[in-house]
């Protein structure tokens, strides 16, 4: 990656960060999931290749901090990717997104906000606009609203009545007549006494702020708490939040508050998928955290993956350190990047998956792993780290301060330092990039860079494929390439 491109990159850390900028984020993110779905059962070479023309764009505007483009792009992908075009009336349909003036309530009921407004504007906008029904459920088992939707920005008062408890999925259309152009669903949650339950998060947060000396547990809990203040706030964070499973996981933190003598709550033994702030040093890196089920692997994604992971019976198992790129967060490799699928492979193999925040610091990864380890059941020998653009250059500057750390590294799409040494040498290189990719130039370099300086360095450069998706691509072979050094 340039020196441009990364002063882009840092600009773009700084966006991304803004409140008024977090909506657009969020459904950026929601739409780009949507495209990493039908590109996972798109097998149609002509089709993909033309909507990764498409996603380029994308990447292109994101870098150009042009986020309205970013989304309109990534819908353009999506129709390259369906094999069709949408007619003036369904594109103005689908550059509408819907906002919720809160993404938990109280179950008891309440009034709920929503807003429809333009996210973007698309080519030969109808004038005046067509004349749109917008209909929503709040719950599988609500009852459909139905409205129509008149100007821009329109806003509607829901009375939500007595909802079952528990996280749900908001859905909502868009349809002229009987024609339905846009299906989405928002996550969405209830929970009994909700503002008595914030009041007491909000109070152990303070309280674990007193704590000393610092740990997951204490620093977790004014993460959990920040994260419940955003489920209240019509702007949403920039991912999903399943909010009562935050309130859940808040209330436990709010017990180890209370007695934080008492048994630590992220150890191994307590599977599943955690948002996690970790003392590292003087510092305190967000992570998400996957901790694999001891009982056995599962979530197959794809026939092709049977068979071909290590045997995971061992009490220890792998851990993948995961890198986003620049732009993004600690999410990209849960939720997005092929929809999770890093997680959803190392879940498969029964192996334990970190993503930091990586920003443009220095993120000791070697000392994450140590405290990590000091929690779980992983196995030392075999940690492995991918990395995508900006997250591959960090992924070469801790493999090249620590290489007997790590049993193999795969940066994606991202150039990097070499320090070379005789302990780098020892050290496998999957190297990838796309043939559409910004990015290619700096990853063929580093390769280069690695054989010189005597390490086994593997090249896959993938066919059409541009800056974003090639994660998707290439994630499936990284995982098959780290198979090799697990066994």
């Amino acid at each position: 990656m340039t020196r441009a491109i990364l002063r882009v990159a840092c600009a773009s850390l700084l966006v991304a960060g803004a409140l008024d900028a977090q909506g657009d984020r969020h459904e950026i993110g929601l739409r780009l999931r949507t495209f990493e779905r039908a590109l996972e059962a798109e097998a149609d070479p002509a089709r993909r290749d033309a909507a990764f023309v498409e996603l380029e764009r994308a990447v292109q505007a994101f870098f150009g901090l042009d986020m309205k483009r970013v989304a309109s792009s990534i819908d353009a992908a999506s129709l390259a990717l369906a094999g069709r075009a949408a007619a003036p009336v369904e594109q103005y349909a689908r550059s509408l997104q819907l906002r919720l003036g809160a993404r938990l309530v109280d179950a008891a009921g309440g009034v709920l906000t929503l807003e429809v407004r333009q996210l973007f504007a698309v080519d030969d906008q109808p004038d005046p606009p067509p004349e749109l029904t917008v209909a929503w459920r709040t719950h599988a088992d609500g009852a459909w609203a139905r409205r129509p939707l008149g100007e821009l920005p329109a806003s509607f008062e829901v009375e939500l009545g007595a909802m079952p408890p528990g996280d749900h999925a908001l859905r909502w259309t868009l349809s002229d007549g009987d024609e339905v152009f846009v299906d989405r669903q928002l996550a969405f949650g209830a929970a009994a006494d909700l503002e008595a339950r914030l009041d007491a998060v909000r109070a152990a947060a303070a309280t674990a702020k007193g704590l000393a000396p610092k740990s997951i547990e204490s620093l977790t809990v004014g993460a959990l708490w920040s994260l419940l203040r955003t489920t209240q706030r019509r702007t949403p964070y920039e991912t999903e939040l399943a909010g009562c499973a935050l309130l859940a996981e808040a209330e436990r933190l709010m017990a180890w508050v209370a007695d934080p003598s008492g048994e630590p709550l992220y150890r191994s033994g307590r599977p599943g998928s955690f948002r996690v702030r970790v003392p590292v040093g003087g510092r305190a890196i967000s992570c998400r955290l996957f901790v694999p089920d001891v009982g056995g692997a599962s979530d197959v994604r794809d026939a092709s993956d049977v068979g071909n992971a290590p045997n995971v019976a061992a009490a220890s198992r792998p851990l993948v350190v995961a890198l986003h790129g620049a732009g993004g967060s600690e999410n990209l490799f849960f939720d997005g990047y092929g929809d999770g699928l890093c997680v959803a492979l190392a879940k498969r193999r029964g192996w334990f998956v970190v993503a930091p925040r990586n920003g443009m610091g220095f993120v000791d990864c070697a000392a994450l792993v140590d405290e990590l380890a000091g929690r779980y059941a992983i196995d030392r020998g075999k940690v492995f780290m991918v990395g995508h653009s900006m997250g591959a250059m960090q992924a070469m500057s801790n493999a090249s301060r620590a290489p007997r750390r790590y049993a193999a590294v795969a940066p994606i799409a991202g150039g990097g330092r070499v320090a070379a040494s005789a302990a780098l040498a020892e050290v496998p290189f999957f190297v990838s990039a796309g043939a559409r990719d910004f990015g290619k130039g700096g990853a063929q370099r580093l390769h280069a860079a690695l054989e010189a300086a005597g390490a086994s360095a593997r090249w896959r450069l993938y066919p059409s494929v541009e800056h974003l998706a090639v994660v998707q691509v290439a994630l499936r072979d990284v995982f098959a390439f780290f198979d090799e050094h697990a066994r």
